[in-house]
């Protein structure tokens, strides 16, 4: 039969075996946070340079795209705010319309 020393003597061991697994699994899952932000910084950044490389060599095209980007959101907005009202059987027409434009831009 174990001794009360023998009990308190190994569960300092086994705390010490936990607190290990823990550092390790903190590291582990550190390094692999670290890993996916750096990716995804590479992919935003070169997204964001591509965007801006096209938008200096086609201003007129961004400025027109931006512009229905911007009539789009504001048919939303006043499609939401009035639900019910006879606006829907307008914007939705002009909504699909502009999916349809920016769909032949960017697809």
């Amino acid at each position: 039969m174990e001794t009360e020393e023998s009990k308190f003597g190994q569960k300092p061991s086994m705390a010490g075996e936990a607190s290990q697994a823990v550092s390790d699994a903190y590291d582990k899952t550190s390094q692999v946070v670290g890993d996916a932000y750096k990716k995804t910084s590479e992919v935003v950044g070169g997204s964001y340079d591509q965007a801006m490389s096209y938008g200096r060599e086609n201003p007129a095209k961004m400025t027109l795209i931006a512009f229905g980007i911007g009539v789009g959101v504001g048919l939303l907005l006043v499609a939401a705010g009035s639900r019910g009202s006879r606006s829907g059987r307008f914007t939705q027409p002009l909504i699909e319309a502009l999916q349809d434009i920016a769909g032949e831009y960017f697809g």
